[in-house]
Formats: C-alpha cells, sequence, structure tokens
C-alpha cells in the first residue's frame, strides 16, 4: 500500500508542476470556484494539486482544501502545509469527511480502492458533494476488472470500471453526466490481455440535478 514514510515522500519533485491531463479539470474548477466553498481532494498525496493549481488559478478567501490519504501521508502533507503557511489547506484519512464538501476531486486514485467504492462512499454521506470531478481514471468501455499494478517498490490491486457502470453508479444517486474528456497521456496494459487493454485515461465532470 501507499501507507509508508517512503512513499509519502513520492511526488515530492512535482510540486509546482502543472500537467497536460490537468487542464481539463482547471477549465471547470475555473467556472464552479465562484460557488464553492470547500473541495474535497481525495488521494491528492500532500496537495499536489492546492500548490500547482494556484498559479493558475486563484483560490477564493473563503476556500477549503481538504486533502484525504493515507496516515503517513497526512503527516508529511500537514507538515508541508505548515512549512509553507499554507492555511486553506488540511488533511484527514476519512473518506467520509467528505460530507458536505462542494466539490468532490479524484484524480489517480479511485483505481486504487475497491469496486465500487466512490458509489458506496457517496451514497453513505448526509450530505453529498453537487459536484464530482473525475480525473485520471481507468475506464474500459465494456468490462469491469481487477488487475495488479507493478509500481518498482510495491504492487497493488487495480480496479479499472467499466463506462457503463461508472454512469449508472452515479445516476442512480442523482448525477448527470456534465463533461467527458480523454487523456492519453496514461495507458493500462494488462499483460497477455488485450481486450482489457485501457489506452487512454478518462476524466467527467457529474454534476447533482
Amino acid at each position: 500500500g501507499y501507507d509508508s514514510t517512503e512513499l509519502a515522500s513520492w511526488y515530492r519533485e512535482r510540486l509546482g508542476t502543472v500537467y497536460v491531463e490537468d487542464y481539463p479539470v482547471l477549465f471547470w474548477l475555473q467556472r464552479l470556484l465562484p460557488e464553492v466553498r470547500r473541495v474535497f481532494d481525495f488521494g491528492g498525496h500532500v496537495g499536489l494539486h492546492f500548490f500547482a493549481w494556484r498559479k493558475l488559478l486563484e483560490w477564493p478567501p473563503r476556500l477549503r482544501w481538504t486533502v484525504s490519504e493515507v496516515p503517513a501521508v497526512v503527516e508529511a502533507g500537514r507538515a508541508l502545509a505548515k512549512e509553507r503557511d499554507a492555511t486553506q489547506l488540511d488533511f484527514t484519512s476519512r473518506p467520509d469527511d467528505a460530507d458536505s464538501a462542494d466539490v468532490f476531486l479524484a484524480s489517480g486514485s479511485l483505481q486504487y480502492l475497491e469496486p465500487g467504492f466512490l458509489p458506496g462512499l457517496l451514497e453513505r454521506l448526509k450530505q453529498r458533494p453537487r459536484h464530482v470531478l473525475l480525473s485520471k481514471l481507468p475506464v474500459h468501455p465494456e468490462r469491469d476488472y481487477v488487475t495488479l499494478q507493478d509500481t518498482h517498490l510495491t504492487f497493488h490491486p487495480y480496479t479499472i470500471v467499466s463506462r457503463p457502470r461508472l454512469l449508472a453508479s452515479l445516476d442512480a444517486l442523482g448525477y448527470r453526466l456534465i463533461d467527458e474528456w480523454r487523456s492519453h497521456e496514461h495507458d493500462c496494459r494488462v499483460m497477455l490481455q488485450p481486450a482489457l487493454d485501457v489506452p487512454a485515461y478518462t476524466g467527467a465532470l457529474f454534476s447533482a440535478g
């Protein structure tokens, strides 16, 4: 898993860097920010998105940015936020703290959770986020399956969701698809199973109502 001091130091070189696949998310965040008081960044490491994207977007003074991560990363993130005087940034290890957030953001994180994690989490919240903003998500056109990812340091179960299941699960909770895009910066190749390959990852915005 990612709950280790060694892995908590990963990606520090990415602080302040904006990537090609970030721009669709930035496009929608820019439009949502005037009505947003709280962003829940699920799997946002030590605040990578918060630090990088504020170069291009002006965070409203009232904005709270909450990162949900494993305990080792939360500890490292809090230290970094204190070091950089990032008073709008906080951390939690409880996914259920997404309750009452305006935007639920998940970029490259949901594939490390069990199948059905996202709709299950949203369903049990008392006050669901108005917007669900997804990025860098491996979505297969037809199949749901779990494979294994080799990060060279550890192995992780890796969940691939089918597009029909993703849409249906969020539609059942009252979310409608506003926009969808593909990023060829990332892909998933399953050894000896080319029919399961995901040549480009998906991003999407869902909104309630």
